[in-house]
């Protein structure tokens, strides 16, 4: 049921005139994404034309498949309302299906498919963005992964980025241990990616992505102990968000790479300052970055957040260090994942860290790090 839906109220988008279908200003459409598609329902009651559904007009700018009600179930089998839907493939990101040409919307009627209607009007229209926020856990020496509601865990079955099931059991929060909410095969860091941080260094915008990879005994879960490295040295920690991937992307387009992505993720890209210029001729990246326990993930992954909106807080012994916008970064995520997946193919799991930016500091044994984006939670570490 579309009450099962859980949508996080944003801000407006640009607005539409529903008047001249019947419709009233200001009546709300339901944007939901759902493994890679991308499905619109809008409900039909007795002020808007019978069976009709209206979606921004971005929608018609990709492949459109026309799905029948039967296609829908059990969203279709609300006895008040009645729904039709289109399927975006390759697909665009929420943010982008929220923002519109000019208030332009396409019209789909249940009962003659090829009735279509565009508008060129501007009033207004509410818009929510559904999100779920994905979790593995270990509960009773099993591991497994579901969805999170508030403090309950509902529990499903299969593959997270191909076919998840949902199942009729549901778990405390309190009664699992969280894990990285995914097993990448690798984890891709920038460098240089926020114009805040790089103005305050001295750094020009680079043409292209700078990255480096994260070693995979650095994964670490929410929860785990970040350990101190056997040499001495300063360590630091570096809060970020994290691109993960949903499907598989080779040499993918910018306009087709938000298809691929799958949500997003806290981290944090724990670096042993000292050792990465140590060595006047090599930069020891892979080095400086890899120990053991240096790149805690977690502790959600959440679908259906507009990146652009997000905002990375950093808290070390409850003080906040780092508090910087996604907004500021140098490449956006669709150009992250095109360039990228130029280089090497990214795989459903896969993250990319999107870099820091200003207010990275150094860790003491015994502090408590912590990293917030709202929508995803925090990722809480100790460093001992």
């Amino acid at each position: 049921m579309l009450d099962a839906i859980k949508p996080d109220p944003v801000a407006p988008v640009h607005p539409l005139d529903l008047a001249d279908m019947g419709g009233q200003p200001g009546e709300p459409i339901t944007i939901a994404s759902r493994r890679g598609e991308v499905v619109s329902y809008a409900r039909a009651d007795d002020s808007s034309p019978r069976g009709s559904v209206f979606v921004p007009f971005c929608f018609y700018e990709a492949a459109i498949n026309k799905l029948t009600n039967a296609a829908l179930d059990p969203y279709a089998q609300i006895p008040e309302f009645k729904y039709c839907a289109i399927r975006v493939s390759p697909g665009r990101t929420l943010a982008e299906l929220s923002s519109y040409d000019g208030g332009k919307a396409l019209a789909f009627h249940t009962s003659t498919y090829n009735s279509l209607q565009f508008l060129h009007r501007t009033s207004r229209v509410t818009t929510n963005l559904p999100t779920q926020r994905w979790v593995r856990f270990a509960h009773e020496n099993r591991s497994g992964f579901g969805t999170l509601d508030e403090d309950t865990i509902r529990v499903y079955t299969g593959d997270m980025f191909a076919t998840p099931t949902a199942t009729d059991q549901h778990l405390p929060l309190a009664s699992v241990k969280l894990l990285m909410p995914t097993q990448p095969g690798k984890v891709i860091a920038l460098w240089n990616n926020f114009v805040a941080l790089g103005k305050k260094l001295g750094l020009s915008a680079p043409p292209e992505p700078l990255y480096f990879l994260k070693a995979p005994n650095s994964f670490a879960n929410p929860g785990d102990i970040i350990c101190k490295p056997r040499a001495e040295g300063k360590v630091v920690f570096e809060g970020e968000l994290g691109i993960v991937i949903g499907k598989t992307a080779t040499a993918v387009s910018e306009s087709d790479a938000m298809a691929h992505v799958f949500g997003y993720t806290c981290a944090n890209d724990v670096t042993m300052a000292d050792i990465l210029n140590r060595d006047p001729t090599f930069p020891q990246w892979v080095r400086a970055k890899g120990f053991d326990s240096f790149c805690p993930m977690g502790p959600t992954i959440a679908t259906g957040l507009d990146p652009s909106t997000l905002v990375v807080k950093t808290t070390l012994n409850g003080d906040v260090r780092q508090n910087y916008p996604i907004s500021d970064m140098r490449f956006t995520v669709a150009q992250l994942v095109s360039l990228i997946s130029t280089d090497m193919t990214l795989f459903p799991g896969d993250v990319i860290l999107c870099g820091t930016s200003l207010g990275v500091g150094s860790m003491k044994p015994g502090s408590d790090v912590e990293i917030g984006i709202s929508g995803i939670g925090a990722l809480q570490n100790r460093f001992e």
